[in-house]
């Protein structure tokens, strides 16, 4: 069993099951494990709750509900921006940008539509009001 302080490392997939597509995998063997430290809160809460009982090598799979998840799409979080304040390679439904709050965060959104003076961007996270598959396996740690 994993033991409650101790950082855990995880090979884990991230599923969008309206649509069956991956939205994260780090299963790759070339790919570095996510490493958890339980108690953090930097992992779905419902995957924290399990990682106590689980020994190295063991692989769960869980459905989250959105509210498990992403949460709710938050309508405050599409914003419009004025179009000369975005540069040019980036006035394209589609592209990916970020930007810093006034509490000097950075956020990251997609350009939903662009009108006459404005670009939409959506800050909302891309999986947020759906519902998402997690799989994941405890690995040894080691072995990083």
């Amino acid at each position: 069993m994993t033991s409650p302080a101790q950082p855990v490392f995880l090979r884990m997939t991230i599923r969008n099951l309206d649509d069956d597509q991956v939205f994260f995998s780090n299963e790759n063997e070339s790919m570095q494990a996510v490493e958890i430290t339980p108690g953090e809160g930097n992992i779905f809460p419902k995957v924290e709750e399990v990682l106590p009982t689980m020994e190295i090598g063991e692989r769960k799979s869980l459905t989250l509900e959105k509210e498990d998840a992403f949460g709710d799409i938050v309508k405050e979080a599409v914003q419009n921006v004025a179009i000369e304040n975005l540069p040019e390679e980036l006035r394209e439904v589609g592209s990916n940008v970020s930007a810093q709050t006034q509490n000097d965060q950075t956020v990251h959104g997609t350009v939903v539509a662009i009108e006459e003076n404005a670009a939409v961007i959506d800050f909302n996270h891309p999986l947020a009001g759906k519902k998402v598959e997690v799989e994941f396996v405890v690995v040894d740690g080691s072995e990083q």
